[in-house]
């Protein structure tokens, strides 16, 4: 050391292991602590230092172990903690330069920007090598706007920083190529550790392709003369026009009632959108649910939880059907064996889930899912509850265990869901024969198909949970209720309100129907809201609000909540584009039929043709004949009636 060199010494008790040794004396700094388990949770550089405006986390949120407190004696600290101890130290000595760091490169966590441990590296070397010049870091080496709308401005941060140990001089930023401007002064000075950001914009109401560059000019002898590629794609923007503001419906309680409302791509582009229903209703105007003899209905459904969630089983008459796809001869077996464990699974799709998206989750052998990382606990507890394991799907959670039994994973593409099958599991003592699975869908609906369920089930948890575990929708807890061939829906959403499609894309010009089906079957009186969010690829409106109101009378008797007489009420919308609803109402229990025909009278289809129980009825005709002229007709018993309505494609 007195002969001149360098030395880089870290370690979490490298201060402690060469306390009052000559060695120790050569950092410039000396030992205070051997700090607290847990006591650091991220590292940050010190201001006028090189490690200026940086920031290291731990990947496990803190650091587990005893990691050594320095105090600077004649050095400089470069790196301390959240509560300002210092963890690192440089010295120059003037005959040889020394590094200590209680903390190790390999216990950091690799951020954005300079906030890497290759780049702090590169810092490390620079110091101890004697490399005095500044160093250029910037964030882009292209810019690539990629496809942006006419008339709409997209803007990148262009960064730039000094990461070496001498000023930064910036020269003669110039921006180059039509509709690129940036926002910044011409030259700049940074001094160590200090960085720059010069947004860079790209602007044209003309459709085309479009480059560019930034260039400057630096005092970095490695790169002194930067020129930065811009490339930008420019279309027309798709522009979304719906039917209505507001959909409203009025109904008695057993009825079931289709409205249409309709999208339409107006713009030049394409336009793609997606829908979520939230309730808005207030709970004290939802009504209790009893029957026509005043005693509590117990239904096979739940929620809203706070986010929205809720669900309804296959014995509700607005619940899902049990349908079994058996995936054990075509799934990959994810190989989960033991008990208390987990298996990983990337999903084919960002899947929402309580407001955050997710790209894989994890299994556990006690019949939950987990966003997280914890698949051990064999205890199931009451859903919410801010213990730990959190961010749940929990089909069947139990103290349970594999034996013979496997996990499948399938993913069925044509109907965009993910297939998780728990086959042949039981509890871990040895009792039971469980096969179920989870069906994750691309839009957010989760669904419970229990094909066999052999043993007692009074001890498990159903339900999801959010992340922080302080919402949830528990469907039972440690009651029997689980059964052979039954279904169970989740989604965000109004039980009452249903939607034959969540997404879709249309072209410049198109439309679509959707049908929303109001359901007052298993409900009691009041007035019921939601809120429907369309989201799309529309810049001028890419969120749209339309408030849904249903309101649901009980007349008194029975009887009184079906209709008098037997009519054929008409279609709606007409004309229309796609598909169109035919409401009739029946006066008493009947043989039905309901056909369609072309203006030569031949019958293009049979829509009803069965017996139909007395009230209101309404049945959607999804079209896929070419456009013109077609009619309807309702023969019910002695009554018949025909009407027209028209096909616009």
């Amino acid at each position: 050391m007195n002969d001149g060199g360098t030395v880089y010494c870290e370690g979490s008790d490298v201060a402690f292991s060469h306390q009052s040794t000559d060695f120790l004396d050569y950092f410039g700094v000396e030992f205070i602590d051997r700090g607290e388990a847990n006591a650091i949770d991220m590292i940050r550089g010190v201001d006028g230092t090189f490690t200026a405006s940086d920031r290291f986390d731990f990947p496990d949120g803190d650091a587990d172990y005893l990691i050594d407190e320095l105090a600077m004696v004649s050095g400089t600290g470069f790196l301390e903690c959240q509560n300002n101890i210092s963890r690192a130290v440089f010295y120059d000595e003037g005959g040889y330069r020394t590094i200590i760091s209680s903390v190790t490169l390999g216990a950091l966590f690799d951020g954005e920007d300079t906030n890497t441990r290759a780049v702090l590296m590169e810092r490390y070397l620079s110091f101890l090598t004697g490399d005095e010049n500044p160093n250029l870091w910037r964030s882009h080496d292209t810019i690539d706007f990629g496809t942006n709308y006419a008339g709409y401005e997209s803007t990148v941060d262009f960064k730039i920083k000094n990461i070496g140990l001498n000023g930064l001089n910036i020269s003669n930023v110039n921006i180059t190529g039509q509709c690129f401007t940036f926002d910044g002064d011409t030259d700049y000075m940074l001094d160590v550790g200090e960085r720059v950001t010069l947004p860079v914009t790209f602007f044209s109401e003309t459709a085309g392709n479009y480059d560019g560059a930034i260039t400057f000019t630096t005092n970095d002898p490695d790169e002194e003369n930067i020129s930065v590629e811009l490339t930008a794609e420019c279309i027309s923007a798709p522009e979304i026009e719906i039917s209505d503001d507001e959909l409203y419906v009025e109904l008695n309680r057993g009825q079931v009632v289709d409205r249409t409302f309709s999208i339409t791509n107006i713009g030049l582009n394409d336009l793609e959108f997606r829908i979520e229903t939230l309730e808005t209703s207030e709970p004290g105007l939802v009504g209790d649910y009893r029957n026509d003899d005043g005693e509590p209905v117990v239904c096979g459904s739940g929620g809203p939880d706070t986010y929205g969630y809720i669900w309804v089983d296959s014995d509700e008459p607005a619940g899902p059907e049990f349908e079994w796809l058996d995936i054990s001869g075509i799934g990959e077996d994810i190989g989960l064996q033991g008990f208390d464990s987990g298996e990983f699974i990337d999903l084919p799709f960002n899947f929402g889930f309580y407001g955050n998206t997710y790209d894989r989750i994890m299994v556990s052998t006690n019949g939950y899912l987990t966003f997280d990382t914890d698949p051990t606990e064999y205890m199931n507890h009451r859903i919410p509850d801010s213990q730990e394991p959190n961010n749940l799907i929990c089909p069947f959670w139990d103290d349970l265990y594999p034996r013979d039994g496997r996990v499948y994973y399938y993913h069925d593409s044509d109907r965009q869901r993910v297939i998780i099958q728990y086959d042949k599991w039981e509890y871990y003592s040895g009792f039971g024969d469980f096969t179920l699975q989870v069906h994750l869908l691309e839009n957010g609906v989760i669904y419970f198909y229990y094909e066999k369920i052999n043993g007692s089930t009074t001890s498990s948890t159903v339900g999801i949970e959010s992340a922080e575990g302080n919402d949830g929708l528990e469907i039972v807890y440690n009651s029997s209720y689980l059964r052979d061939s039954l279904a169970i829906r989740i989604n965000a959403g109004p039980k009452w309100l249903g939607l034959d499609e969540l997404a879709g894309a249309l072209t410049p010009g198109s439309s679509m129907n959707l049908v929303f089906t109001f359901d007052a079957r298993s409900i009691g009186e009041g007035t019921y809201t939601a809120d429907m969010y369309i989201y799309n690829n529309d810049p001028a409106n890419p969120e749209i609000t339309v408030p849904v109101t249903m309101l649901v009378n009980i007349v008194g008797a029975k009887d009184e909540t079906l209709p008098y007489v037997t009519e054929l009420k008409g279609n709606y919308p007409n004309p229309f584009n796609g598909a169109t609803s035919i409401s009739y109402s029946l006066g008493k229990r009947t043989y039905v039929t309901l056909d369609i025909f072309n203006v030569l009278g031949r019958k293009v289809t049979r829509l009803v043709d069965e017996v139909k129980a007395a009230g209101n009825h309404s049945i959607v005709w999804r079209a896929d004949v070419s456009s013109g002229v077609y009619f309807y007709r309702l023969t019910a018993g002695d009554y018949v009636s025909q009407e027209k309505m028209i096909l616009l494609k």
